[in-house]
């Protein structure tokens, strides 16, 4: 009459398999839409169900065989079935979290990465600042140095004309 289902065969596939996916990939495995529904719609109260206690005391000895074939394995499969809908609920929660947190990552992640690429475009930047200074410094450097060595070159040779026109005095 009733059947128990069995909602977890595939939560061991799904933690050995979802360690290398994406996050859109994780939502539409794990169904992430409908389990946000089904978390919210769920309801997790044991239904109400006659004691058993009760049954008995209005039943009369012909009425046993009723009780224990029908009534006792009906309400041993709604507890199970309740305990089961427990454990789903738990699991489904934990799927939902898993997905929140993953979407929260990434998101940080791609902060994450934007910030690098940003700071990858400044580094460039200011490499080629330096360079450019670099480059103007060492042309400045070497135009200074010419125009050093062209001013030593013209006072040397100055002085040393002034002192063989002042050795030829000299000598006169």
């Amino acid at each position: 009459m009733f059947e128990k289902v069995d909602h977890f065969s595939n939560i061991n596939w799904t933690k050995f398999h979802l360690t290398n996916t994406t996050v859109e990939e994780y939502k539409k495995i794990t169904n992430y839409e409908n389990t946000k529904k089904v978390l919210k719609e769920i309801k997790l109260e044991m239904p109400e169900v006659p004691n058993i206690n009760e049954i008995s005391k209005f039943s009369i000895k012909r009425d046993e065989k009723i009780l224990e074939q029908i009534i006792k394995p009906k309400d041993n499969l709604i507890k199970e079935l309740y305990q089961d809908n427990l454990s789903l609920h738990k699991e489904l929660s934990k799927q939902s979290k898993v997905v929140d947190e993953a979407v929260k990552y990434q998101k940080e992640r791609e902060k994450l990465l934007a910030d690098n690429e940003e700071l990858h475009n400044t580094v460039k930047n200011l490499e080629h600042k330096y360079k450019i200074k670099s480059n103007n410094l060492d042309f400045d450097f070497n135009n200074r140095k010419k125009e050093l060595e062209e001013e030593f070159e013209k006072k040397s040779y100055n002085l040393e004309y002034e002192y063989k026109g002042k050795y030829r005095k000299l000598e006169k």
